[in-house]
């Protein structure tokens, strides 16, 4: 029994310690929800600008029922999916490339810093004038939007790498460039600077598909606030902005964890 009540305990403190951390995450939504009810309530502004949070509930409600709003989230997560794995699949060894191969880097720093400066927006139009509108589209603006941040920390995580991890290697008899090196001390360590890069690039690329749909697409979380807000149904309009969110924190959530486990080994040298 007292073995039995110490473990009780244990996990009673644990319980109420994680519990207390998730309702202080949820101060600030709550807040920010009961200022949007006492806005509406008020009437600071119309309807037609700010509706109702029990109206944006409603539509969540009518809108799962039929099915509509599943059938949007797959459209827009398969495009997301698609064109940032091609974004972030040819970053990720091109920056590594560039980053272990010195030449490689004075020869496309000016072009890719030049590149890097225009915004995933802007290549909506050529996007549109060489795909047409459809889902390749899409995916070009997405891959575009996906690409350049994992390029660039994958180049700082090879040039960032601890000497003193690259010097005990070559004192085990690890030949500098070679490709035991690579794989065994430079790729490893440059993992959080990658990881780092994709979970920017997946706010870019998420944005990303958003605009692309309201453009060039009929289905999807964006075509879902454009075609909502011809139409003058803010409450949906609202509703595909939470969605987009809480799609995209779900996301982002899944690669810090993906993260935290390629990043294990660094917790056993700290320790």
């Amino acid at each position: 029994p007292p073995l039995l009540m110490g473990a009780f305990f244990t996990w009673h403190y644990k319980f109420m310690q994680k519990s207390s951390q998730i309702l202080l995450r949820l101060v600030l939504p709550a807040l920010i929800l009961i200022i949007w009810y006492v806005l509406n309530r008020n009437e600071v502004y119309p309807e037609i600008m700010l509706p109702a949070p029990q109206d944006v509930f409603f539509a969540l409600w009518e809108l799962s029922i039929n099915g509509d709003i599943f059938y949007h989230i797959w459209n827009s997560f398969q495009r997301f999916l698609i064109g940032y794995v091609i974004g972030v699949g040819l970053a990720v060894p091109t920056g590594l490339a560039i980053g272990w191969f010195r030449a490689l880097d004075k020869y496309t720093e000016v072009t890719i810093t030049f590149l890097r400066q225009l915004p995933g927006i802007a290549w909506i139009p050529l996007a549109l004038l060489w795909f047409g509108i459809g889902n390749t589209s899409s995916y070009f603006i997405v891959g575009m939007n996906a690409f350049f941040s994992p390029l660039i920390n994958s180049i700082a995580g090879v040039k960032d790498v601890d000497k003193n991890l690259v010097d005990a290697a070559r004192n085990l008899g690890v030949k500098q460039n070679s490709w035991f090196m690579f794989k065994e001390v430079i790729f490893p360590s440059a993992v959080p600077h990658i990881m780092t890069g994709m979970r920017i690039a997946l706010t870019y690329a998420w944005g990303g598909i958003v605009a692309a749909e309201m453009l060039a697409a009929s289905n999807g979380l964006g075509w879902m606030i454009e075609a909502n807000r011809r139409f003058h149904f803010p409450e949906r309009v609202v509703l595909a902005m939470v969605l987009i969110g809480l799609c995209g924190f779900l996301i982002d959530d899944l690669l810090r964890r993906i993260e935290k486990y390629l990043n294990r080994w660094r917790a056993g040298i700290s320790e």
